[in-house]
């Protein structure tokens, strides 16, 4: 099925398949299989200096869906160089211990211009469509938790912001990964 899903959007380009990816499911799985060896070359590369490469797989895979939200196309950079941006500081947020989202700088290095009202109503319908097909794989508890990790909140802000534990924070957060990780590798 991955492979006929390739095939289906390979005419696309990565800004269009981005743009898709928001709202479509499919159109999600196809970008995640497209940038799937430089996640796994970023990946293996971190991961060979002491760290555990699905850790980095699954943050490469987190830092993609943060390209995809943030993702401007006025911005003057290619979806491909703002991708690898995200999902290379991702990983090495990991690795530091920062867990990052897309930073203010990452953000701007792709602005460049103002957006035109007509393209953030278009950039936030497309956030929202990702989200919801997102908050539906996962707990209300894991979805969240995972909003607010990606709002940039440490996971002992997260927790006094639910009234949850630290610990309730990283198990939720865990499932959420895995959930995130199997549905993709599923397809």
């Amino acid at each position: 099925m991955a492979h006929k899903l390739a095939e289906q959007f390979s005419s696309v380009s990565d800004e269009k398949l981005a743009a898709l990816a928001a709202g479509d499911k499919s159109a999600l799985t196809a970008l995640i299989i497209r940038f799937n060896s430089t996640v796994s070359a970023l990946a293996a590369k971190l991961g060979a200096s002491g760290g555990d490469f699905d850790d980095f797989l699954q943050e490469g895979v987190m830092g993609l869906l943060d390209a995809v939200k943030a993702y401007s196309p006025s911005g003057g950079a290619s979806f491909r160089t703002f991708a690898a941006v995200c999902i290379r500081n991702r990983m090495l947020g990991l690795k530091t211990g920062d867990n990052p989202s897309v930073s203010l700088e990452d953000n701007m290095l792709c602005e460049g211009s103002e957006e035109s009202p007509e393209s953030i109503v278009v950039r936030e319908e497309q956030e929202r469509l990702l989200f919801k097909s997102v908050s539906q794989m996962l707990t209300a508890t894991e979805w969240n938790v995972l909003k607010l990790y990606l709002r940039g909140l440490s996971y002992a802000d997260i927790a006094d912001r639910l009234g949850i534990s630290g610990k309730s924070v990283d198990n939720a957060m865990q499932r959420a990964r895995r959930k995130l990780k199997k549905s993709i590798l599923e397809i």
